[in-house]
């Protein structure tokens, strides 16, 4: 009995630990969305969205097709290498308005055929977009 608050706070320790870092099941897959605290805001299907990239403006928007839903990040930079720290500033669509949040730090996790993904460990928030040619 002695052992069972030890035994939880570990649990609890290594379930915080795991929400610093972005889930494998976003940088596995090369679908573009953003994540926020582990819950998907916005996640682009190729049948009804539409994706755009400014390099002049580091602008990279990704949306349904009559923008009703989306999210764009316009970054610092263009990300061009993994380790990478960029700042952005992001804006998304909830039920009933538009939601930001300015001067996020990601950290650049993969970049992969001009899609990156991502990562913000303070904020815990997953941004995969795609820099189009």
């Amino acid at each position: 009995m002695k052992r069972l608050p030890l035994i939880i706070l570990l649990l609890v320790l290594a379930a915080a630990c795991n929400k610093n870092k972005m889930e494998p099941e976003i940088i596995e897959s090369d679908n573009l969305c953003l994540v926020i605290k582990g819950k998907t805001i916005f996640s682009y299907d190729e049948d009804d969205c539409q994706i755009s990239f400014n390099p002049t403006y580091c602008i990279f928007r990704v949306g349904d097709d009559t923008m009703d839903d989306f999210f764009t990040l316009t970054a610092s930079v263009i990300p061009s290498s993994k380790g990478e720290k960029i700042k952005g500033d992001l804006q998304w669509t909830s039920e009933n308005s538009i939601q930001s949040r300015k001067y996020v730090q990601f950290e650049v996790q993969k970049i992969e055929n001009g899609t990156v993904w991502l990562w913000s460990k303070t904020d815990r928030i997953a941004a995969v977009v795609k820099i189009l040619e």
